[in-house]
């Protein structure tokens, strides 16, 4: 199986962003055996939001490795089709 991630910028490429790309990559196969979503797939979910993360911080300018842990809600309530105002995104 391929999978083609087309979210991501280059702005991600600053220091601890790929160390919150391990949290989450780790997050999502710790809980695989509850979820029943195989690890390539957790692999793959977890590359797709982390490139849509740093795009939705990268709106606001240059980011740290912190705005994408606070702009994680976010990014899942896209995927799930959740808008930012049901997360409570104060635009902050």
């Amino acid at each position: 199986t391929t999978f083609v991630n087309g979210t991501g910028t280059s702005a991600l490429a600053t220091a601890g962003t790929g160390d919150v790309l391990s949290g989450m990559a780790g997050a999502l196969l710790a809980t695989s055996a509850v979820t029943g979503l195989p690890a390539v797939e957790a692999a793959a979910v977890a590359a797709h939001l982390h490139g849509r993360t740093g795009q939705l911080a990268a709106q606001r300018g240059p980011l740290i490795a912190g705005d994408l842990v606070r702009r994680l809600p976010e990014a899942v309530g896209r995927v799930r089709g959740i808008g930012p105002a049901v997360l409570g995104d104060s635009g902050a």
